[in-house]
């Protein structure tokens, strides 16, 4: 910094060199100010470590839309009280998942988010505020490809992937309908496009998965970021990568399908961003993919990440620790959602007593405050 005798009064000389002083030392702080808010997501104007759990769904598919037996309200709250008694701030929670009963079609073409779609996840995001507890709200799975659910289901989920007037239908139809139903809900940490894309993709697909190109993931993913964007600009929204494969580029073979410059570039819409990083691990991905065994700061990413699938302590992940959630704070992820509450092992003692730990280390990192 180059002081400026103009700029200083006369009188006092000394306040030149007072001025200098705060400015060494707000410029010294910014890095670290910096730094704090890229570990955390900006939420409730607050600054969250995301302390939760996958649901991911009750009813696969089937938890919101024109069954009228759903959503069983009597279960999420049972999973939201329990959350919120152990310090859990956080859900992520399926939707569509494979389009079976929402959106609602006709042929290829989306017509609606389906009867009570808006209105089953509202009163789901309603119960799920007032235990203070934030929801994910996951739109789709690679499932939507599985030929085990047969044609019908495959095909038009192909074409709104792959076909963009039926894609631009599911947007103006469904999705610009949901998010602005739904506007500044406050229990809606993000709007997350994908589970798990790159297993329905050629490059990374899966057996007895469908498969389309990742660059038809990248403009979808970039074209409902965009429309959820526009909708409500205070929207966060998200992918759930993975592995690091796909959402790094340091390591070896890795790329970061994701960042802001490839995916406008593969769908064209400037607002098509994401606004955090998410991403999985299991032990089959390794050592060299583990955020257990890297830093936050080991990836290089330009915005939070959050590990938002592994396995609860003490089976399932031999990699992930005893710990694994103050393992990820500590190096510095932005959150930790263990998989998941409704598989048949799921171990519902660990996963709360991670939780519990947490808010007992980190209540100001985990804690949601209400607005009064």
């Amino acid at each position: 910094l180059e002081a400026r005798p103009e700029a200083c009064p006369e009188a006092r000389p000394e306040a030149c060199a007072e001025a200098i002083i705060v400015c060494v030392i707000l410029c010294l702080a910014m890095p670290i100010i910096s730094f704090a808010a890229s570990n955390r997501i900006h939420y409730n104007n607050q600054e969250l470590f995301l302390n939760g759990s996958n649901l991911a769904w009750q009813h696969f598919a089937n938890d919101i839309g024109p069954d009228p037996n759903t959503p069983d309200m009597n279960f999420f709250d049972d999973v939201f009280s329990k959350f919120a008694a152990n310090g859990g701030n956080c859900m992520r929670l399926w939707l569509h998942t494979n389009g079976r009963h929402t959106p609602e079609w006709s042929g290829y073409t989306v017509t609606g988010p389906g009867t009570n779609t808006i209105a089953d996840l509202k009163t789901i995001l309603n119960d799920a505020w007032s235990h203070k507890v934030g929801v994910i709200c996951c739109l789709w799975s690679f499932d939507m490809l599985r030929p085990q659910y047969g044609s019908t289901i495959t095909n038009r989920a192909n074409a709104i992937l792959t076909d963009d007037p039926c894609q631009q239908s599911y947007i103006n139809n469904c999705l610009i309908p949901m998010v602005q139903g739904l506007k500044g809900h406050p229990a809606i940490f993000a709007w997350e496009i994908f589970n798990e894309p790159e297993g329905m993709t050629t490059e990374f697909g899966w057996k007895d998965v469908n498969r389309v190109p990742m660059a038809n993931i990248q403009k979808f993913i970039n074209r409902c970021a965009g429309a959820i964007h526009r909708t409500d600009p205070n929207a966060k929204v998200t992918n759930g990568a993975v592995t690091f494969a796909t959402t790094a580029d340091v390591g070896s073979g890795n790329k970061n399908y994701y960042t802001d410059a490839r995916l406008i570039a593969a769908g064209g819409d400037p607002n098509g961003y994401l606004d955090f990083y998410c991403v999985h691990f299991y032990d089959w991905m390794g050592t060299p993919r583990s955020p257990f065994t890297h830093p936050c700061s080991y990836w290089n990413l330009d915005k939070p990440l959050v590990v938002a699938e592994f396995p609860p302590p003490p089976s399932g992940c031999k990699g992930c620790g005893t710990t694994p959630y103050e393992n990820l704070h500590k190096n510095g992820y932005a959150g930790a959602l263990t998989w998941a509450w409704t598989e048949r092992d799921s171990n519902h003692a660990s996963i709360l007593g991670q939780m519990k730990a947490m808010r007992t280390a980190h209540q100001s990192d985990v804690e949601i405050i209400k607005k009064q």
